[in-house]
């Protein structure tokens, strides 16, 4: 490990994690010296480092998706709190047969009559958006994982490939 590592606008003194700003008075001139030496800081962030952070952006970009809501019949529905009102309306419905519509509301705050299907439809794309999330966050990470530099990580682009949200499988 280098004395200094590189930061934004200065540098780090490693052995007392100390920032020094460019410029700074004599502590940036000690640091000059050092690298007139011949000495080299350390990158800002390892490898790993970035690694890590990219992989942190990956999941939250997922974990954003995952919530945009879905499409079924024209109507946008959400993903993360109705869908365990969904799942129990499903059970209900099904255990005891019973065919009148149930009320819910849309995303955009409409009231609507939902059918057993219709309820199985909006879960199947719910589970269908999860699915393409988990998917497409997976091969990402994969990727960055398989990276051996800095530059690699930098260049792998993690704003496309996702689905559209609110996700609709007829598009």
């Amino acid at each position: 490990m280098a004395l200094y590592k590189e930061a934004t606008d200065g540098v780090i003194k490693t052995d007392t994690d100390t920032y020094i700003a460019e410029n700074s008075g004599y502590m940036w001139d000690n640091y000059l010296t050092w690298l007139k030496a011949g000495n080299t800081p350390d990158p800002q962030y390892t490898l790993d480092d970035v690694k890590t952070i990219k992989i942190r952006d990956i999941k939250l970009k997922k974990n954003t998706l995952i919530y945009g809501g879905v499409v079924s019949g024209g109507k946008d529905y959400s993903s993360d709190n109705d869908f365990p009102q969904i799942l129990n309306i499903i059970s209900a419905l099904e255990a005891t047969e019973l065919t009148a519509p149930v009320r819910w509301t849309t995303m955009e705050e409409e009231a609507v009559n939902l059918s057993l299907l219709d309820f199985q439809n909006i879960s199947y794309n719910i589970a269908k958006l999860y699915n393409l999330c988990l998917v497409t966050s997976s091969d990402f990470c994969t990727e960055v994982n398989a990276c051996t530099t800095i530059a690699q990580v930098d260049a792998i682009d993690i704003t496309i490939g996702w689905p559209v949200v609110p996700y609709d499988p007829t598009v």
